[in-house]
């Protein structure tokens, strides 16, 4: 059962706060570690089965160094971690932070791009986000300990919330 939260108009204290999301994590505790979705299994033997296949697409920026890694290795992520637009991050630390399935919702991520993407459903595909939003003065570029890899749908939900106003939204969605 959830707990009752009645906030005051006036700022809670940090213990008081804290002492909420620690309420708040016990009676979330209950929900399974993977998100319900219809087809999951059919989905996640898609990605499974693509990672076998590379096809060349112009959106996967394959030069032959890649490509022969693809070969050798049957990576995928590998090649994700070192597209362009990855905010001018290490690929190789990025790969060493990227999760084969989203940390959220439990689900598998496909690392296809392009024409070697299975999966056009938002919870399998990876996203990278800022733990310290940008627009709240996290670092923008470069500094690989303030992203974290999850799906487009965890990333969506995520958006620049505070944690605070997470909390506030979780209360609205569980009181429809």
């Amino acid at each position: 059962m959830m707990v009752n939260i009645n906030l005051k108009m006036t700022i809670m204290k940090k213990l008081e706060f804290n002492n909420l999301v620690k309420q708040v994590r016990e009676d979330l505790s209950v929900l399974p570690n993977e998100i319900p979705i219809v087809n999951k299994n059919l989905m996640e033997d898609r990605i499974k089965q693509k990672e076998l296949v590379l096809s060349y697409d112009s959106a996967t920026h394959i030069n032959h160094e890649l490509y022969e890694h693809f070969l050798k290795h049957r990576d995928l992520k590998w090649i994700w971690c070192h597209a362009p637009g990855r905010y001018d991050v290490d690929p190789k630390a990025l790969y060493e932070r990227a999760p084969d399935r989203c940390p959220v919702f439990g689900t598998l991520l496909d690392y296809g791009l392009g024409k070697n993407a299975s999966a056009n459903h938002p919870a399998f595909r990876p996203s990278m986000d800022h733990i310290e939003q940008q627009s709240r003065g996290g670092i923008k570029t470069e500094d690989i300990n303030n992203f974290e890899i999850m799906s487009v749908q965890a990333n969506t939900y995520r958006s620049n919330a505070t944690l605070m106003q997470m909390l506030y939204l979780l209360k609205y969605e569980l009181s429809k």
